[in-house]
C-alpha cells in the first residue's frame, strides 16, 4: 500500500466518529470536531477504494454513497451541515510533477512558507514529493490534517535524485534566510528587516534602515533560529553589543552572526519567540531563537553592517 494512503488511512480513522461514521474536522479550529467536511470524506473514501482490502472498499463504497445524497449540479457544501448551500467540486487527484525548488536533503521547499511548530508548515506538496523521492521526513510522517487529503497524490515512478549541499541560503528585499538539515528535522535560520537588504559579498550585508518615525527602543532587525537540541547559541549574557559576535552551532554547520554600525546607538538581544508567519501559535508558545537588534537612538538614514559567516 502507498505511503500516502496509509496516511490518510490513519488520520481519517483518528477523526472518525462512531456515530455518525463521516471524518469530523473543522478548517477554521482544527481542535474543534463538529463539523463534517465534505472533501476529507470524500478522500477518505478514495484511500479506503485505494487499499484494496476487502473490507475497506466495501466501506468507502457506502461513503460515496452518503456523501453523493449531498450533491446539487456537481457541487457539494463545505461542511454538511450547510447542506443546501453547495459551492464546491468533488476534489481531483493531483499529479506528481518534480518542482525545481524541492531539496531532497532537507524534505523541504526552498521559499518562503510559513512555520509550524519550529519547522516549515507541512503540505500537500511536501507529501507529494516524499512520494516522488520514496523518503518522507519526521514531521510529514506525524499526525497532520494535510493527511486527511493525501489520497489526492497519484501514483509515480520514484526518482533518485540527490543534492548533496550542506545548506543552503536565499535573500530577498528583506529577508535572508537559511535551510539546512536531514530527514528527521529541517532547520532554519532566518533574518527579517523593516529596511532594505543588501548583499555585498557571501558573507556581508548592509541593512538600510527606513527613514520612517521609529517606535521608541525599536526592534528593526530580528533574526529567528528554530529551537531544537541539535541548534545551539553561545553567548555569555542574553544580551550583545554592537560587533560581538553571536555564535550559533548545529549539528551540520556553524553561523558567526555580527552587526555593526558607524552611528547611533544598538543593542541586541537574545530571548525565546516566534518569527512572523508562525502558524497556530500562541503567546505562550515559542518554537524560536530570537536574536534581535533594537535601535535605542539612530539618524533617520542609519545602515547597520551585518555579517553572517557559515563553515560546514
Amino acid at each position: 500500500m502507498m505511503k500516502v494512503i496509509e496516511l490518510n488511512l490513519a488520520a481519517a480513522k483518528k477523526r472518525k466518529s462512531k456515530q455518525t461514521g463521516f471524518i469530523h474536522h473543522c478548517y477554521e479550529d482544527p481542535k474543534n470536531s463538529d463539523t463534517i467536511p465534505v472533501i476529507e470524506n470524500f478522500c477518505y473514501a478514495e484511500a479506503l477504494l485505494r487499499s484494496r482490502l476487502a473490507e475497506n472498499v466495501l466501506e468507502g463504497r457506502a461513503l460515496l454513497e452518503k456523501l453523493k445524497a449531498f450533491e446539487i449540479d456537481g457541487l457539494y457544501p463545505v461542511y454538511l451541515h450547510e447542506y443546501p448551500n453547495c459551492r464546491v467540486k468533488k476534489p481531483e487527484s493531483i499529479k506528481t510533477a518534480l518542482p525545481e525548488n524541492w531539496h531532497p536533503r532537507f524534505h523541504a521547499f526552498i521559499e518562503d512558507k510559513q512555520q509550524e511548530k519550529g519547522e516549515p508548515e507541512l503540505t500537500l506538496d511536501d507529501l507529494r514529493m516524499g512520494q516522488l523521492y520514496n523518503s518522507f521526513s519526521k514531521r510529514a510522517l506525524t499526525d497532520h490534517p494535510v493527511h486527511l487529503r493525501a489520497s489526492l497524490i497519484e501514483p509515480s515512478e520514484v526518482l533518485n535524485i540527490e543534492n548533496n549541499d550542506p545548506f543552503v541560503r536565499r535573500l530577498s528585499e528583506n529577508t535572508f534566510k537559511i535551510w539546512w538539515g536531514d530527514q528527521s528535522v529541517t532547520h532554519t535560520f532566518a533574518l527579517f528587516t523593516k529596511g532594505k537588504l543588501e548583499k555585498i559579498s557571501e558573507e556581508e550585508f548592509l541593512i538600510y534602515l527606513p527613514e520612517e518615525h521609529l517606535e521608541e527602543e525599536a526592534l528593526e532587525i530580528k533574526c529567528f533560529l528554530n529551537m531544537h537540541e541539535e541548534n545551539k547559541i553561545t553567548m555569555k549574557a542574553s544580551t550583545f553589543k554592537v560587533a560581538e559576535v553571536v555564535e550559533i552551532s548545529s549539528k551540520e554547520l556553524k553561523i558567526e552572526l555580527s552587526f555593526y554600525a558607524d552611528e547611533g546607538n544598538f543593542l541586541g538581544h537574545i530571548s525565546h519567540g516566534n518569527r512572523p508567519h508562525s502558524k497556530n501559535v500562541t503567546i505562550f508558545d515559542a518554537y524560536d531563537w530570537q536574536i534581535a537588534l533594537r535601535s535605542i537612538r539612530r539618524p533617520v538614514n542609519s545602515i547597520v553592517r551585518a555579517i553572517i559567516k557559515i563553515t560546514s
